[in-house]
């Protein structure tokens, strides 16, 4: 990769180390260090998200050997979601470049010599290799030179740092920080450690373009940054930072530890730049392809990615092509797998890039400085450009053409108690699945009907019917999970416990207004009372979904905490809260999440309207009011909500359904839990709904609408099934007599149970 795309960047760095099957060597005589292999301890790798199996040191390595790449999760497994691996921007990346005169400026100071020299010392340890005497003593001069370059720039007085993060095996990884005008921050990052995967503890492994090259091109690239005294006095918009990780080569353990501390921290990082393997060219030219700079596609940020694009267009001499490395090929995967926009560039085509790595060959004498002076071009104007540290603010419109409007509930409400404990029950009851959601082991199996539960589930139910039954103590529930699972495994019992008695509302007067169970068998029968409860004429029964949408909840997509109170069959309150949901865009997308907050909080109280909310960790934030949906009546204007991979459902049907009325299809917002397709109604721009089962049979249970249609009714929908007949909530544990559902503003309702009628 280029040095000038990295400075033009503001350093971003280093693709993964990318195994290759490699030739058979010849060893050489061992260093003084001892072999250090851990022949029994076991090491828990992922595969892909969420994909993970336990292995041994040397099974590790005998993965990389066959190209297989991986994320070693075992100190970081309960942390981690991957909201961006398939996401589109929530930071929104400038079209144009906006300072090519400043950028110009410092790319000429670039120097092929300065990495050469560099990279000649840096290739001189035997092995960097992070469990290695050598692989400190290579991190130790790597500092230094970090430090030499700060202090040479005269950036020290102004604030800039150069930090050792340590790590229990040894080898540290490296943050070089330049203040900005703002904490909002970009960094550009490659990986110092090398590997022989043959004998990592005594064969050499010189690392020259694994990862040397992303090494230096990014130490080059903070040296010409700082040739500008505007970013040296902390006059850039943006706050950067240069990562030089530890063990990368190990399952991307150095990056994980700090991403994972930044998460922590909540520190506000706007993109993050791999370079690894910057050197290379000779087999693109081989193949008879020109000399371009490698851009990975998969398992990145979009728009950071379109921008790295157009950053190489405007300041490299050479272009790019577009390429794939699968998941886990180097530290951006990190900063992913913690919600941060991640980008990665690498020498050439994964199929042309250097078969030499993690070997005793891999050897300054096969690279180019060259194409290395164009990689570190890029992180210069990745830095100067301020609209990389705005997200996207724009004013969210929540309804079709409406806006949104401060307000309170009417003291006259008649449900006043019954809302207030609700709201702040489906807002503890999120907090405690956030603090499971960013665990990869969440739990989970498949329940006797093929559908996956986690102890979230469990958990959330336990604290839901804790709180409403102590306050309405002769209400029924109806719930859709049982312990019997918890009561047959213990270790299952232990953390769905552990979940419930720490989690907590921040505020304690609103804390106080709520009850959680105080021994595991209590928890156990209450999450029992949901299992066996029913709703009926003569019954006021509270019904919950403790976590709706189970499976996008399991890969950190969009999910809903849902209880209402029907009183004799006829909903009265509905409470959806939904952690994950993020309205910048004014839609509903499974992997645009919210990040950094807690949520939006959807509820409707019969003849009162519905409402939204924020959410937090402790008392009720304010709230404001949903306008009516719009009342259309020509099908062209027609916005379905829907879930095309939903097995229940006969979306072939729904398209020819589209098709007769003349209405835009497919649908413009497709999620997978049923009640978040009514959120998508309230506030997420559509308007219409409809499910048509595949089978004759099938009838929806009644926590999966419960709710969500008194939401969708208080803002001027009719809600009724494929008939056109009112839905009957009084009927047990499912919509019984509900064949199919039809939601649509009331204006146009009628011509789609007619529709319906005609094609059926």
């Amino acid at each position: 990769m280029k040095l000038s795309i990295a400075l033009a960047l503001g350093a971003t760095a280093a693709t993964g180390a990318l195994a290759a099957v490699l030739p058979q060597q010849e060893p050489l005589t061992a260093p003084h260090d001892p072999p250090v292999h851990h022949h029994q301890e076991k090491f828990l790798i992922e595969l892909a998200p969420y994909q993970t199996r336990w292995v041994t040191e040397e099974e590790k390595w005998a993965l990389k050997l066959d190209g297989v790449n991986f994320i070693d999760i075992t100190e970081e497994r309960n942390t981690g979601f991957y909201p961006t691996l398939h996401a589109g921007s929530y930071v929104h990346y400038p079209p144009t470049m906006e300072h090519p005169d400043a950028v110009v400026g410092l790319l000429r100071g670039l120097s092929k010599d300065n990495m050469e020299q560099n990279l000649e010392k840096f290739t001189s340890f035997h092995t960097r290799y992070y469990r290695s005497a050598t692989g400190v003593e290579s991190a130790t001069w790597l500092y230094n030179r970090v430090s030499d370059v700060i202090k040479q720039s005269g950036a020290e007085k102004y604030g800039a740092t150069v930090e050792q993060f340590a790590h229990p095996w040894g080898q540290f990884s490296i943050i070089a920080r330049v203040p900005g005008q703002t904490n909002k921050t970009i960094v550009l990052g490659a990986h110092q450690d090398s590997i022989n995967l043959f004998l990592p503890s005594i064969l050499a492994a010189p690392g020259a373009d694994d990862d040397g090259s992303g090494t230096v091109t990014i130490l080059e690239a903070l040296r010409g940054l700082l040739q500008s005294d505007a970013i040296v006095q902390g006059e850039a918009p943006n706050t950067v930072e240069f990562h030089w990780y530890s063990a990368e080569e190990g399952g991307m353990l150095g990056s994980q530890a700090i991403f994972s501390q930044y998460k922590t921290a909540r520190r506000d990082i706007k993109a993050m730049l791999q370079q690894d393997m910057t050197g290379y060219t000779q087999g693109a030219l081989d193949a008879g392809r020109q000399e371009a700079i490698g851009i990975m596609v998969d398992y990145v940020d979009e728009g950071l990615t379109q921008f790295l694009k157009d950053v190489t267009n405007t300041y490299c001499g050479i272009g790019y092509i577009e390429t794939r490395c699968g998941y886990a090929c180097s530290d951006h995967t990190s900063a992913s797998k913690y919600g941060y926009p991640a980008a990665m560039a690498t020498e050439s085509e994964m199929e042309t890039s250097n078969k030499k790595i993690h070997t005793t060959d891999d050897r300054i004498k096969y690279l180019s400085f060259d194409h290395m002076l164009e990689h570190a071009k890029r992180p210069h104007n990745q830095t100067l450009d301020p609209i990389l540290i705005v997200p996207f603010l724009k004013k969210v419109n929540l309804l079709s053409g409406g806006t949104v409007h401060l307000a309170t509930m009417e003291s006259t409400n008649p449900y006043a108690k019954e809302l207030q404990i609700a709201c702040l029950t489906v807002q503890r009851a999120t907090l405690l699945t956030k603090k499971l959601l960013e665990a990869v082991d969440k739990g989970s199996f498949d329940k006797n009907d093929d559908t996956p539960v986690t102890i979230a589930d469990f958990a959330a139910q336990a604290l839901i019917i804790a709180a409403i039954h102590r306050a309405f103590p002769d209400d029924v529930f109806v719930g859709e999970e049982s312990s019997d699972a918890l009561r047959a495994d213990p270790a299952l019992l232990d953390r769905t416990w552990e979940l419930v008695s720490s989690t907590r509302l921040s505020d304690e007067e609103s804390e106080a207004l709520l009850y959680a169970p105080s021994s595991k068998e209590e928890m156990l029968d209450l999450i029992d009372l949901g299992a066996q409860g029913n709703c009926s004429k003569q019954t006021r029964a509270w019904v919950l979904d403790p976590v709706d949408g189970t499976a996008t909840f399991i890969h950190g997509q969009q999910y809903a905490v849902c209880l209402s109170l029907v009183e004799n069959g006829f909903q009265k309150v509905g409470v959806l809260g939904c952690p994950n949901m993020n309205l910048e865009t004014g839609r509903l997308h499974e992997e645009i999440v919210d990040r950094d907050g807690y949520g939006h909080q959807v509820f409707a109280v019969a003849g009162q309207g519905a409402f939204i909310r924020k959410m937090g960790t402790g008392a009720l934030l304010p709230l404001s009011k949903i306008e009516p949906k719009a009342q259309i009546t020509d099908p062209k204007d027609i916005d379905f909500v829907d879930c095309l991979k939903a097995t229940s459902s006969n979306t072939d049907i729904h398209a020819r359904l589209a098709s007769h009325l003349g209405a835009p299809w497919p649908a413009s917002t497709d999620l997978w839990a049923a009640q978040l397709r009514y959120i998508a109604i309230a506030v997420g721009g559509c308007n219409v709904m409809i499910k048509i089962p595949r089978k004759a049979s099938y009838r929806s249970k009644i926590w999966d609408h419960s709710g969500g249609m008194l939401i969708a009714e208080e803002l001027g929908c009719t809600v009724s099934d494929l008939a056109g007949n009112p839905v009957d909530c009084s009927l047990g544990r499912s919509l019984a007599e509900c064949y199919g559902m039809i939601v649509a503003p009331s204006s146009i309702h009628g011509k789609l149970v007619e529709a319906v009628k005609q094609i059926m």
